[in-house]
């Protein structure tokens, strides 16, 4: 989602055209703080995976994260798959594509590695498919399964197995509706102990990244990372996608908790797919988390981090994010620039502590309290028609960041009762006072 950006009915009707322009520009001077990942920021990558991933070159100038090789690699020019996990000889090799590939999947790793070395100042998750041989999400696997790249689509009384079908709480529902038929079913993937079930070689992971794994028993499929089937990995760094059996080295702890203890209130989520484990992760994010709406709340959806299965599917959980109050999307490839893009805007910090709304159109963007009136001043929005006075104030959020939220002041901010300025009263709140 663009920032909000400020229209003319916004400013006072003999503002001239120079002063609006002024007010603009000073619109999107956001905070440098908040543009900068901190220990109560995190990012969360969805199922990253071979078993997902599209027919890609081997790249032979970066090491992998694993030796390449045997029934992993699909020989090129050299007729040869047995050279170790980082030589360049492997021209042309490409790796085994996934059972369920998702078109464009190969693109995504490069901009997750991005948002891993982003993100350094705050916290790596990932959460990852981890199925056992026989799990319910696949179709017809004692007749010898289906094709990679295929899916079955049925409802309540039309699976010749029963009992073979998901009891989770999203397979339930999708299960009994019958109009539209929605009850999908795929091919055999992410299998633990297998190439599939491993996270791309080139991903960058960091040794402390959290790992949540998913649909690890037979009967529960796992459509959100915050499930609460969804178990977290305690094998050694590096180890997570390596066990034989999908419940081995784990511990029943859930992502949601993860989050919970670290006070994690600003959450960027990528992966694979966007119209289904993405954006049920999102949802569930922005619904059932305890949180709220916040003063400070918010899931950012990196599309350029994110590819989907269905293309209206996908379309429609992009709309629903967006349309959350707490919830954003941004198309900017490189963290920086969508940094940037969520701090100018100012939609997402309309609640206050209290919960109680504020027009976003009184809003500026987000502003650093503590860098002199003059210079957040400039930051928010300077109204009054060209006067010059300052009806806006920056308000420090209530949860110990460095950076704050432009508010206008009571009273419409001050009217014609001079400047609006921030004092600190007895209780040692910072407050707006004309």
């Amino acid at each position: 989602r663009r920032p909000l950006r400020w229209g003319a009915g916004a400013f006072a009707a003999d503002a001239s055209a120079a002063d609006m322009l002024g007010l603009y520009s000073a619109a999107l001077s956001a905070s440098r703080q908040c543009q900068v990942f901190g220990p109560r920021d995190a990012i969360l990558l969805v199922d990253p995976q071979n078993c997902f991933m599209e027919n890609r070159t081997v790249n032979g100038s970066v090491e992998a994260a694993y030796p390449l090789d045997g029934a992993d690699v699909n020989p090129g020019a050299t007729g040869q798959s047995n050279f170790s996990h980082y030589d360049a000889r492997r021209i042309g090799d490409t790796l085994t594509e996934g059972s369920l590939k998702v078109a464009g999947s190969s693109l995504i790793i490069p901009v997750l590695n991005d948002w891993v070395d982003a993100a350094a100042g705050g916290w790596t998750l990932a959460t990852m498919d981890y199925h056992p041989e026989y799990h319910c999400s696949f179709c017809k696997t004692h007749e010898g399964g289906i094709l990679p790249g295929s899916y079955c689509l049925s409802a309540f009384g039309s699976l010749p197995v029963p009992d073979s079908r998901c009891v989770d709480a999203i397979s339930e529902e999708s299960f009994f509706r019958s109009n539209p038929t929605a009850y999908y079913q795929w091919p055999s993937h992410c299998v633990a102990g297998t190439f599939g079930a491993r996270f791309d070689p080139y991903l960058s992971l960091p040794n402390d990244t959290t790992v949540v794994k998913l649909g690890t028993g037979s009967r529960r499929d796992s459509y959100s990372g915050f499930s609460s089937a969804a178990i977290t990995s305690t094998a050694a760094a590096g180890e997570h996608d390596h066990q034989s059996t999908s419940t081995a080295a784990t511990v029943n702890v859930t992502l949601g908790e993860h989050l919970q203890r670290g006070s994690i209130t600003r959450l960027f989520v990528m992966g694979l797919a966007t119209d289904f484990v993405v954006s049920a992760t999102v949802n569930d994010a922005l619904e059932g988390l305890g949180y709220g709406l916040s003063d400070e709340y918010v899931v950012v959806l990196v599309e350029p981090g994110s590819k989907g299965i269905i293309p209206s599917n996908t379309e429609a959980a992009l709309l629903a994010i967006r349309n959350h109050p707490q919830g954003f999307t941004t198309d900017e490839r490189q963290p920086a620039d969508a940094m940037r893009d969520l701090c100018d805007d100012p939609s997402w910090l309309r609640y206050d502590a209290d919960g109680v709304e504020h027009d976003p159109a009184l809003l500026g963007s987000t502003c650093d309290p503590d860098a002199g009136s003059g210079v957040y001043a400039e930051q928010c929005d300077k109204r009054g028609g060209g006067s010059g006075r300052t009806r806006v104030w920056c308000e420090p959020l209530k949860n110990g960041r460095d950076w704050g939220r432009c508010r206008l002041c009571p009273g419409d901010g001050c009217s014609d009762r001079g400047d609006c300025v921030p004092r600190t009263v007895d209780t040692g709140e910072r407050v707006g006072e004309c």
